[in-house]
């Protein structure tokens, strides 16, 4: 009975490190369990106490970790993740998926140079990885290194087609006003993936370029059948049905947003617009004045604005929002050069020529501007009225 009885507890004892273990790693697997489901601060709190318990292998912490830094990085807190990245690639050497995932981190809080260099690191170990190519590349467009970034994305495209680095090779030909290219690119990531929403909306911006609407419409109401509150897609889409001339249904469009949106200007900037290829320039100024109250150093707004006034015969508000202008782009031709019609239809003629003479210095190829001038100047010379632009 005694032999028993110590026999027993001897079993006990032996058995409460397997038993803690056991804990640990369920609360391991049920963090995991937890991110699949996006139910983050479970993840966190689960993978958190399997930590603490002090009861998990090098090994095994190097993959609580990681674990716990995709849920941080998942759920926002990028200085977390990269706190818990850096920690699994201390416990695992070549840790490649670590290193990708504080690149991504990285990416995340906009150290693009930090994102390159754990990117590089991983790609040392792993130089096959498409997706690491393709993420490296997303780092080098960011920087606006564009020979850089497309190198990565066909290096990543020629290991595995994907629709991503398609759309980012895209993205780096729009950049570079390469828009065939850009739709050819765009094209290969919706035979992929025809539900893929940020190729629709590019290769509907694509299209657009091109003067191709019906094109633009059509992936724009492809694209908000998958996301129907997309706000930015039916206020893209409805500027391009203001372009082809169809007012009603672009105001309609937009005023529907700018109620989802009553903080934000785009909707109407967007009305305005519309407004604007009607020729009926009060209510586009009403509707670029509400957009000002919530961005009120928005130059093209105040330029827009101030050719609206301008359009009235409005000339002292015209030149209010002219010289706006001037005062946050300084550099802007455009604003010298109607800021001087409004003044030459005003009879304010040396201000006016001075203007267009600012405007040609700072675009010597700006015709209209040069035009001006020449107008303003015999005006001035002749006393004939000058009407505004």
């Amino acid at each position: 009975m005694t032999n028993r009885t110590a026999t027993a507890a001897l079993f006990l004892v032996l058995s409460l490190p397997s038993l803690a273990l056991a804990d640990a790693m369920s609360d391991v697997n049920a963090g995991i369990d937890a991110i699949r489901n996006r139910d983050y601060p479970q993840a966190i709190t689960l993978l958190s106490n399997a930590l603490s318990s002090g009861n998990l292998s090098k090994d095994q912490s190097a993959t609580a970790y990681f674990d716990r830094g995709t849920a941080y990085l998942d759920s926002g807190q990028a200085d977390s993740a990269i706190s818990d990245f850096t920690q699994a690639i201390t416990l695992r050497a070549k840790n490649t998926d670590a290193l990708f995932m504080r690149g991504n981190a990285y990416l995340a809080k906009g150290q693009m140079d930090a994102g390159i260099a754990d990117f590089t690191a991983a790609l040392a170990i792993d130089p096959k990885s498409a997706d690491i190519h393709a993420n490296l590349g997303n780092a080098y467009r960011a920087k606006g290194m564009n020979d850089q970034a497309m190198a990565e994305y066909s290096t990543s495209l020629k290991i595995k087609a994907a629709p991503y680095p398609y759309e980012g090779r895209a993205l780096v030909y729009l950049a570079t006003n390469h828009v065939d290219e850009a739709i050819a690119d765009l094209n290969e990531a919706l035979k992929l993936k025809p539900d893929y929403t940020a190729a629709l909306v590019n290769r509907a911006n694509a299209y657009a370029a091109q003067g191709k609407y019906d094109l633009a419409i059509a992936d724009f109401d492809t694209e908000l059948k998958y996301r129907p509150n997309d706000n930015i897609a039916i206020s893209n889409r409805a500027q391009i049905l203001a372009k082809m001339g169809k007012t009603s249904e672009a105001k309609d469009s937009m005023a529907s947003v700018a109620q989802a949106n009553p903080d934000s200007p785009a909707p109407y900037r967007a009305l305005g617009e519309s407004y604007v290829t009607q020729k009926d320039y009060a209510k586009a100024a009403e509707q670029f004045s509400i957009a000002l109250s919530k961005d009120p150093n928005d130059p093209t707004t105040l330029l827009n604005r101030g050719a609206c006034y301008h359009n009235m015969g409005q000339y002292e508000k015209a030149i209010a929002d002219y010289t706006a202008v001037i005062k946050i782009t300084p550099n802007d031709a455009r604003a010298y050069n109607n800021r001087g019609g409004a003044y030459g239809a005003s009879r304010k003629l040396d201000l006016a020529i001075a203007d267009f003479q600012m405007a040609v210095k700072l675009d010597p190829n700006f015709e209209d501007a040069k035009r001006n001038l020449e107008g303003a100047t015999k005006a001035r010379d002749t006393g004939k009225v000058v009407h505004g632009q």
